[in-house]
């Protein structure tokens, strides 16, 4: 509520409709590969030059310390936060959720292969959505959150910015996510883009739907009711092409 009402009710902009429209077309006519089948092949064959040595002691223990830590901060959203199911359809705890899920296949994947191909096709989507989850909180939200709150809360807030859990999940998540994806680099290509975007484009959906649209307005800057927000979501967009 401290943010303008029209941010948070009303119609979308005439603008944010036609262009989800062709966010939506672009992603369905530049599709990487002819088939479903061809992209489990593309993952398998990348899985096979990132994963062509057996990992490392000190691979597998930074996995080990991401799977478990990860799974930690899971347990302290639930138990002491009280989060609940709304507080991990947030794009801060999917981003937590996915890294903690990458650690934990790339860990078991010399026991289930199968694992590898499925790891391939979520690593730039990884490091992409922990990457913005980082760099939106501390250069966009927070500050926002720092002009928009009265004195008050905002130290409240502030005291609550500082605790474990709030620096695991919008800092050391970055870190942790740009390790995993180095200890078995591999170039990313056209294919790992399409993946990455795709992902960033359904959550936007999701978001506007099942958040947005039921008054849950996490991330005020993702407002579909402003003209500006066909910018946003391409500049948001434009991270996947960064990295």
């Amino acid at each position: 509520e401290i943010f303008p009402l029209w941010l948070r009710e009303g119609p979308y902009s005439v603008l944010t409709t036609p262009y989800i429209i062709l966010i939506l077309y672009a992603m369905f006519t530049t599709f990487p590969t002819r088939s479903w089948q061809e992209l489990w092949i593309w993952a398998q064959n990348r899985g096979q030059h990132s994963f062509g040595e057996a990992p490392s002691w000190m691979a597998l223990g930074v996995r080990i310390f991401t799977c478990l830590y990860g799974i930690l901060v899971i347990k302290l959203a639930i138990v002491d936060f009280k989060l609940g199911v709304v507080g991990f359809k947030s794009y801060t705890m999917t981003s937590w959720n996915l890294m903690t899920s990458m650690a934990c296949m790339r860990m078991c994947s010399a026991l289930f292969p199968v694992l590898v191909p499925v790891t391939e096709l979520l690593r730039l989507t990884t490091v992409s959505m922990n990457t913005i989850t980082t760099v939106i909180w501390w250069c966009a939200i927070w500050p926002t959150l720092a002009w928009a709150l009265p004195a008050p809360q905002l130290e409240s807030f502030r005291k609550f910015n500082r605790t474990g859990f709030m620096l695991a999940v919008h800092l050391f998540n970055f870190p942790l996510a740009v390790t995993d994806h180095w200890l078995n680099a591999r170039p990313f290509d056209d294919v790992d883009l399409w993946l990455s975007t795709a992902a960033g484009v359904c959550y936007l959906l999701f978001y506007l739907h099942a958040l947005d649209g039921k008054g849950l307005h996490f991330y005020i800057i993702l407002s579909p009711r402003t003209n500006f927000a066909p910018v946003i979501y391409t500049l948001l967009l434009c991270f996947h092409y960064a990295l």
